[in-house]
């Protein structure tokens, strides 16, 4: 009972700390951090009202202020070492301007130590038959990779402090020791539970190998569809939007396509059974974003043939999803044999961009900006 009436009372203080100023909100903050020490925030009835404190009463701070209570964010205990997967995250988002703190410098040196201590081991392969389970499903369970290796909370403590150039250049240098080891990366990425991506904003001994490697693990095929995977790309390629260091190839973006743009809905006749059983996280409308922002804008103008444009013509008839006016954008800024074979929305309410119309000839076409211009 009490752990019950604790949990509503962190609650509930959490969902009034968002209303209070800015000085309310560090006194809230603070008071959450000191009950740290205490077991019963431990406690897995607990853990998530505690952590619904510690982040409301940050998150209604100014980001400006955050530089104030860097120490406190920094020192307060990470899931890994509590030993407790439930165990709230803190992260520091706005850090500030570095200052002449050894506490603080000392905190990130054992962040860093702690990625190497307190990472999982990997799975011992499994050698001998096994009864009952098939040869082919044992090399598949010796080749997954579900336990990590790298110790998530702590890099996600780290990342923020590494892409805001908070830390040193011989912090960075231990960092990225941590994660590869003392030699340099090999032929695959370090085993990690957070998204790919995440690699090409952490240090590295070689960075072109390593955003090499984030490529070819990324669109690796064949693809899975999986909303998770699919979430992998769409966040690739958002990452680097700047400088496309994560962009695949043309050839990797063409065979990507070709998977892609088989899919198929799922046959419905309507019946209450086909509702009951089908999935509520149809990937369908993932798929057309993942082609329209991941691949489409990385084809060469050769490979954009008219089979090419036809099969995704098809697909995109399935339904009207969100992404395909953007990716109809880019096939008519190829060949003009094809485009007034574009397709005209039926109604553009819901879109944020224009989609080419069949009637006008298209005068140019901006995806960047979601909008094409036609006579």
């Amino acid at each position: 009972f009490f752990r019950v009436s604790l949990r509503v009372m962190l609650e509930a203080y959490a969902r009034l700390v968002v209303r209070s100023t800015a000085d309310e909100a560090k006194e809230a903050f603070r008071f959450a951090v000191g009950l740290e020490e205490s077991r019963v925030v431990n406690h897995v009835w607990v853990c998530r009202s505690y952590g619904h404190l510690l982040n409301y009463s940050l998150d209604s701070i100014p980001a400006s202020q955050h530089g104030e209570l860097l120490e406190e964010i920094l020192r307060f205990p990470l899931a890994s070492e509590r030993n407790n997967p439930e165990w709230p995250e803190l992260i520091a988002n706005h850090p500030g301007s570095r200052k002449d703190n050894p506490r603080i410098t000392l905190r990130i040196i054992e962040m860093i130590d702690s990625i190497t201590k307190h990472s999982i081991a990997p799975r011992p392969l499994i050698s001998r038959p096994v009864e009952g389970i098939p040869t082919e499903m044992l090399e598949q369970l010796n080749q997954s990779s579900s336990i990590p290796n790298i110790s998530a909370p702590t890099i996600a403590r780290l990342l923020p402090l590494v892409i805001q150039g908070f830390t040193t250049e011989e912090e960075n240098a231990y960092l990225a020791k941590a994660i590869y080891g003392p030699e340099a990366p090999s032929d695959t990425l370090p085993i990690s539970s957070f998204y790919p991506h995440v690699f090409s904003f952490l240090p590295s001994p070689d960075r072109v190998k390593t955003d090499r490697l984030v490529r070819e693990f990324l669109y690796q095929t064949p693809l899975s569809l999986e909303v998770n995977d699919l979430s992998k790309l769409l966040w690739a390629s958002q990452a680097h939007a700047s400088d496309n260091r994560l962009a695949p190839t043309p050839d990797q973006a063409l065979a990507c396509f070709n998977e892609l743009v088989v899919w198929r809905q799922p046959s419905d006749d309507g019946s209450a059974l086909v509702k009951m059983f089908s999935d509520p996280y149809e990937p369908g409308p993932l798929i057309a974003e993942v082609l329209a922002k991941s691949v489409l804008p990385w084809l060469r103008k050769e490979q954009v043939t008219h089979d090419l444009f036809l099969r995704f013509k098809e697909f995109a008839s399935q339904d009207s999803f969100p992404a395909t006016p953007l990716a109809f954008c880019y096939l008519a800024q190829h060949p003009s044999g094809f485009r007034q074979s574009l397709p005209k929305a039926p109604d553009l309410r819901g879109f944020s961009f224009l989609c080419v119309s069949t009637t006008y000839p298209i005068l140019d076409c901006d995806p960047a900006e979601g909008l094409v211009w036609y006579q």
